[in-house]
């Protein structure tokens, strides 16, 4: 199984809200978008699969959202 990794850059301008969302089709359930944000904004669900527990990121974990978003291997962060 061949995975490609693209980097992606991602800006929010002061003031507006980011969001973000876990595409179910494409997590392998990894863990790593969970072990960057230590579970305050992505955990697994009874499947085994990433979930987002926030609706809105909130502003002190943008940074290490931007990093989960960047190191999926598969793609399935989205910020919205």
């Amino acid at each position: 199984m061949i995975f490609f990794h693209f980097t992606l850059i991602i800006s929010v301008k002061e003031g507006e809200i980011m969001k973000a969302k876990v595409v179910k089709d494409k997590c392998i359930g990894c863990g790593n978008c969970v072990s960057l944000t230590d579970t305050a904004i992505f955990d697994f669900d009874d499947d085994g699969l990433a979930e987002c527990k926030v609706d809105t990121i909130p502003e002190d974990k943008e940074e290490v959202t931007k990093e989960a978003i960047k190191y999926c291997p598969t793609g399935a962060i989205e910020e919205e």
